[in-house]
């Protein structure tokens, strides 16, 4: 009999866990007839499983598997049916799971989507402000045009200006060309690798960069590579959920709410 063909692209990619359906898991035949010790060894595997590569797949090795699913190799042979209970060989020597590998090619369809759209979305932006720019050559820029700040002059600290502040820098990745410290440009932006890893995380990085920009102006500090500083804000975001860390879901429309009452005080 031909083994099928991998349920799961090697180069599909997938968050770091997936969503247990406990539905599905309390009235299967797993849970009827499984011991506690193979059900936890299913469970286990399960979530080897999600991250492998493929995702949803296991070696079918089973001194790993035994590994995985953290018992000795001399228990395995007696869990190992149970606990591979619903995974199926295919043509790679692989094991494949068949709902894992249906929720891992679910979620890399949505990111494959959300990436696609951020992209387009940098791409219509970037066509617009070309476009007005050959149209109207002679209209100033709606970005903040940075001042000019003196080169540093030869003292303690490298990345000082004479009036003791730090120079700004202009270009897409934030570094400084002699290496020291910066602060950020008023007209700052991340690169493109920078807008791949937002989306990568599921962020929009054009979404999030006026409050990054606004935020480290009005701090003033300096910092050596502006672009590891905005991964670093995407991490956060990411694992608060999309949202400002520290900041509750009402909080915007709490504010808003402020804004209309005193506005129509002041118009009283």
């Amino acid at each position: 009999m031909t083994s099928p063909d991998p349920l799961v692209a090697r180069g599909v990619e997938v968050p770091a866990g997936f969503v247990l359906d406990t539905h599905k898991l309390l009235g299967s035949e797993l849970m009827a007839l499984a011991s506690a010790e193979e059900l936890k060894a299913a469970v286990l595997l399960w979530c080897r499983a999600w991250n492998q590569k493929p995702a949803a797949s296991l070696p079918d090795d089973d001194r790993v598997l035994a590994s995985f699913a953290q018992v000795s190799a001399a228990r395995w042979p007696k869990l190992r049916v149970m606990a591979l209970r619903g995974f199926v060989k295919c043509s790679d020597g692989r094991l494949y799971h068949p709902l894992l590998a249906a929720d891992a090619n679910r979620a890399w369809k949505a990111l494959s989507q959300r990436r696609a759209a951020i992209k387009k979305r940098w791409a219509t932006t970037e066509a617009t402000e070309a476009d007005t720019a050959e149209a109207f050559p002679g209209t100033p820029s709606a970005r903040p045009i940075p001042v000019p700040i003196p080169e540093p002059v030869p003292g303690p600290s490298h990345s000082e200006n004479e009036d003791g502040g730090d120079k700004f820098v202009h270009d897409g990745g934030g570094n400084a060309g002699d290496g020291g410290r910066t602060r950020i440009a008023p007209d700052w932006r991340p690169s493109p690798a920078d807008r791949d890893f937002a989306a990568g995380l599921g962020l929009d990085a054009a979404a999030i960069l006026g409050d990054f920009r606004d935020y480290w102006i009005g701090d003033g500090r300096a910092k050596a590579d502006w672009s590891a500083v905005f991964r670093h804000r995407c991490r956060q975001l990411a694992a608060a959920g999309g949202r400002p860390v520290g900041q509750r879901q009402g909080d915007r429309g709490i504010v808003a709410a402020a804004h209309r009452i005193l506005a129509r005080l002041g118009d009283e």
